[in-house]
């Protein structure tokens, strides 16, 4: 089975995953106080959460120096203006390929 964590904030979502070490993070960029590139940033650069796979979906256009940014660091950006939901399936379980079960 599996649980959904929700935080309303970038700052919450850092300290949720350092203590919960979800399997997967699906991140918006934009969120009040502390951004999604400051989570992605935050959490890719502390030991405990490097490794946790995450989905970006967002209500921002995403730019080249956007995506450059990110790159390396999430397994894909999706825009809510074009969601698609088989593609989001695809993706969750692309992210989650290769990852033990909690």
């Amino acid at each position: 089975a599996s649980t959904v964590l929700r935080a309303y904030g970038g700052r919450e979502a850092i300290e949720m995953a350092r203590r919960e070490r979800p399997n997967l993070i699906v991140l918006d960029l934009i969120m009040p106080e502390v951004s999604g590139f400051d989570v992605v940033e935050a959490l890719h650069h502390h030991p405990n959460t490097a490794r946790i796979p995450i989905l970006v979906v967002t209500a921002k256009q995403i730019s080249a120096k956007d995506r450059a940014k990110l790159n390396g660091y999430v397994v894909a950006i999706m825009e809510k203006a074009s969601f698609d939901p088989d593609r989001f399936t695809t993706e969750v379980r692309r992210a989650m390929a290769g990852r033990p079960a909690a």
